[in-house]
Order: C-alpha cells, then structure tokens, then sequence
C-alpha cells in the first residue's frame, strides 16, 4: 500500500509540489516555535529552591524631614519589626537586601575563593536568621546556631551550584573559604542549599546567604526589606487588614509603612511581561496549523471530486469504504512524511549550530527529539483532521451512480 502511495504521489507531483513546500516550510517554523515553549516548560517546571507562596513584602519607608535628626535608627527599625511580628497570621519575619524575587536590578555579585587562585562569581543576599524560614529555604542540616556577622569566620549558606564550582565537590559544614578581592575576609559553610534561580524564568546560578551586616542597619534614608510569611488561613484580605492596622503603629521615629504586597501579585505582574512571549508562540502555531488544514483540506477535497469515477470503480470492484477513507489518509501522512525528512535534516543543523532559544534551558537531545515527535504529531492530527471531511464525502459515493455518470 505504503508503495502504491508513494507511486501516486510521484504521478501527481505537480499539484503535490506546493503542499511539500507548505509542509517542509511550516515543519521547520512550528518546531523551532515548540522547542522554546518546551524550553520555557523545562525551565518553569524545575524547582527554584525556595518558596515564595503566602510570603508578603512590606515596604518600610523613610520621612527625609525627619531622617536627619533621627537617633535610635536601628532600634526604632527592630522594634517595628517586633511589632510586625506580633501582627495575627504572621508565621515569620526576616529582612534581607539584595535580589528581590521578580523584580529586575539590584542585583548584587561578589567573588569568592579557597585558593587565590580561581573566582567563582555568585549572587549574594545578606540575610536574617529568619530568612529561611520566610521563604522556606531548601537547605539539609543547615547550622544557624551562630548566624551573625560578628562571628568569625562569616557564616555562609551557599547553593549547590556555587559548592560545585568553588569546592569542585559538595562541602563539609565548616569549611572554609574566602572573597576573592579581601582575601582577608573569610567565610565558612553553615550550610548548603539546594540549586537556586533568581526566578522561575531563570537558570540555576551561584547564590551565596551571609548575614545582615550591622552598618545595613544604622544607615539613614535606607532600611532593608521586611518580608512575612502569612498562615494560609487568614490570608484573605490580608494586605488591607495589615495596612488599616499598622499604619499608625509602624509610624515610628522617621520610619512609616508604605506598602504591602503579596508576592504572589508582584509575581504575576513579572509573568505578564514572560507571557506576552508565550502568547505569541502559541499564535504563531495556531496560525500555520490553521493555515496546513486549509490547503491540505482542499486540496482533498479537490482531488476527491476530480476522483470519483475511479473511487466508484473501485468500490465497485470491492474496495470498501474504510479502505478508501484509510488511502486518503494515508497519502496526506505519506506526504508529511516525505516532506519531514529534508525538514529534520535544517532542523538537527539548527540544533547542532546552537540556533535555538536556549536562555532558558539547555539544547539537549531529548528536548529535540521531544520537539520534533510534537510537531510532527500537531502536523499528522491536523492534516488527518482536514481529510476526514473529503474521505467521508468518498466514502458516500454509490459505485453505481457513478459508473452511469461515467
């Protein structure tokens, strides 16, 4: 049969030429479109190693008229917090500087090495004990019985990419290590965290925990960010609760309450920006499948009209309906497949190149071959879509009305 198909489609390749282009052409475009969205799927699904749902960030702000003549800056910034804490429904209170989970710039690096010799660079967040806790860290064993920058060495949580590429092997508790530029600064590993990103958008990069530095505190027009982690139970309404209770109560020496938002909303605004670019490619496939069935849909129906006397004869003959319906079928997918052989060739050179959108995950072969199994997939349904209307017209034919037509 499969021979019979082929012979056919050589006969009439005139008129199948254009749906080879169509399809050679559209093949290439849908699976260069599906591998990035298998690309960002990858990349999404993939832990971030920590946990931002029911965490909210509560902006503390500064009053300038006031700033200057303010005293016990730390203590009035401690005490809000202690206020914070006490709040119903809050589980956790940490604050941080640094990398603000989905929020572009402010990003801080350092270099850090055991022997001089090599700098590995990470992200760095300086932190509260409770941090991890907030944010619900992923770190075994952690030791944060001595979680403060007065110690020395520096206590350290680092991740376990930057463990790889400093250590070259997962460290012990305890071990030491140093920044590269003040070799004199060292830092020894309270704990290591599971592979952490910046963001779900992100790959996995080297991220370093160290203490709140006291000067963080006692600076003026600057306070740290205040972050909460709220019971499930009462998060509801929280955000205006928390505001309409804690206005007046956080109004303390120069410091105000400003803001509260939940991270799931500024998560969602960041995603915003993500999905302008998934929307696109999901526009881009539902364009060219729409455009596949069209074509191949008349070019079928078509070549059914122009074929019912031969279709009679063979129903006369005793050809039967399902057998014609499968022939039809059967050459729309023998023509897809004549046309994904060139196609897979530009394809496998645009992965070998490294042509493809790899900022999100890396171009491996089981994200090709995954790509080229969807596409091909997406383009068989489709076309077997579009004939199942001309091949059941076929198979209503009456062998005898038409041979008296003929």
């Amino acid at each position: 049969m499969i021979t019979a198909l082929i012979k056919r489609i050589w006969c009439q390749r005139r008129a199948n030429g254009w749906i080879f282009a169509e399809l050679f052409l559209v093949f290439i475009i849908l699976w260069y479109v599906i591998d990035f969205l298998i690309s960002s799927f990858i990349c999404t699904s993939e832990p971030k190693g920590y946990d931002t749902h029911h965490v909210y960030h509560v902006s503390i702000s500064v009053n300038p008229k006031m700033a200057g003549n303010e005293d016990g800056w730390e203590d009035n910034y401690l005490y809000a917090l202690k206020l914070i804490k006490e709040y119903p429904g809050v589980e956790s209170v940490c604050y941080y500087s640094g990398t603000v989970p989905y929020e572009d710039g402010g990003e801080i690096i350092q270099s850090y090495t055991v022997d001089s010799t090599r700098a590995i660079t990470a992200y760095i967040r300086y932190v509260s004990k409770d941090f991890f806790d907030v944010f619900r860290v992923d770190v075994p064993n952690v030791d944060l019985s001595y979680w403060d920058v007065a110690s020395y060495p520096v206590p350290a949580v680092v991740s376990k990419d930057l463990a790889d590429s400093i250590f070259m092997e997962t460290p012990r508790l305890g071990q030491a290590f140093a920044d590269y530029y003040v070799p004199e600064k060292k830092y020894t590993v309270a704990g290591v965290a599971a592979p952490t990103k910046l963001t779900e958008y992100d790959r996995y990069s080297p991220l370093i925990y160290v203490p709140v530095e006291k000067w963080m505190l006692s600076l003026p027009y600057w306070v740290p960010i205040v972050a909460i982690r709220v019971s499930p139970e009462v998060e509801e309404g929280f955000a205006d609760r928390f505001m309409k209770d804690m206005r007046r109560r956080l109004d303390i020496g120069a410091l105000y309450l400003s803001q509260i938002r939940s991270n799931d909303e500024v998560k969602a605004i960041y995603d915003t920006q993500i999905n302008n670019y998934i929307r696109s490619a999901y526009a881009i496939i539902s364009f060219f499948v729409f455009n596949v069935f069209l074509s191949i849909m008349g070019t079928f129906w078509f070549r059914t009209r122009r074929r019912r006397s031969e279709i009679g004869l063979r129903m006369a003959m005793g050809a039967s309906k399902k057998s014609i319906g499968s022939e039809l079928c059967g050459e729309g997918i023998c023509l897809l497949v004549l046309a994904v052989i060139p196609a897979l060739i530009v394809c496998f050179n645009m992965y070998w190149a490294d042509l493809t959108v790899n900022m999100l995950s890396d171009a491996t072969p089981a994200r090709f071959l995954s790509g080229i199994a969807v596409t091909f997939s997406l383009l068989a349904a489709m076309i077997l879509i579009s004939i199942w209307y001309p091949a059941y017209q076929a198979m209503k034919i009456e062998p005898a009305e038409t041979l008296h037509e003929e």
